[in-house]
């Protein structure tokens, strides 16, 4: 069993009944660095320096646990590590391209999610604000900064998704006996159907929709506003999300 589904499958201790200590903190993580030691340096520089992230951790895990609460917390973990770990085993899968009884599951969620993970990617990245990885991943989303060569590959990566799924539903209508006048009569114009592709990723992307000049007077623009305003801007962010954590801080 992996570092992770050996912590979840410890969870299976924390029953409602029992006066069982919350786990460390650092639980997780010290599996982890027992299996794969040559790690530590770098998840101590992460964690522990000068912009690490365990002072904050830390402080969110204390509130999480405390005595007044844990009772709760507890009893949810308990409730939750089976489906938990049924997750994460689903997780480590491996490739199942071949395998026909999932030809048809999903790949990814949905857009939503794919938004997030855009976000999620760049606020790792990057380390700025919330609101500039925000714009960030939104532009990664709509492809906004592909260059002419990815978004022909991935026009025809998606038009040979298409042409699966059309050939797909004409068999599967052929095999039923269906007659005529369905969207599956004729052939797949797999060329048209890339251009069609094509046209609708460039009305998004920086490099198609805007002429050179006009992008460089946005990005001038940006610049100077930035330069006048940005530091008023990073200190009015500061404030919002201290504001925002002492309501969490006074609600729990």
């Amino acid at each position: 069993m992996s570092c992770a589904g050996v912590w979840i499958n410890g969870l299976s201790t924390l029953e409602e009944a029992k006066d069982v200590p919350a786990p460390a903190v650092d639980s997780l993580s010290e599996l982890i660095l027992a299996k794969f030691p040559q790690w530590r340096d770098e998840y101590a520089w992460w964690y522990d320096g000068d912009d690490g992230v365990g002072t904050g951790i830390g402080e969110v895990y204390k509130k999480a646990v405390e005595a007044s609460g844990w009772h709760r917390v507890k009893s949810h973990l308990h409730a939750a590590h089976r489906p938990m770990l049924k997750t994460h085993q689903r997780n480590l899968d491996g490739d199942c391209s071949m395998n026909v009884d999932v030809k048809h599951a999903p790949k990814v969620s949905d857009d939503v999610e794919g938004g997030f993970g855009c976000l999620d990617f760049s606020l790792s990245k990057t380390r700025a604000s919330v609101e500039s990885a925000a714009g960030n991943g939104q532009s990664m989303k709509m492809g906004a900064m592909k260059n002419d060569h990815e978004l022909l590959k991935e026009a025809k990566a998606k038009a040979a998704e298409n042409q699966e799924r059309w050939e797909a539903k004409k068999s599967k209508k052929r095999h039923r006996g269906g007659g005529g006048g369905g969207e599956t009569d004729g052939e797949f114009d797999y060329d048209a159907e890339v251009g069609a592709i094509l046209k609708q990723m460039k009305m998004t992307s920086w490099r198609n929709s805007i002429p050179r000049k006009e992008r460089w007077l946005v990005i001038k623009d940006l610049q100077k506003h930035l330069r006048a305003h940005g530091k008023e801007r990073r200190e009015k962010r500061q404030l919002l999300a201290d504001k925002a954590l002492a309501r969490k801080r006074a609600g729990v």
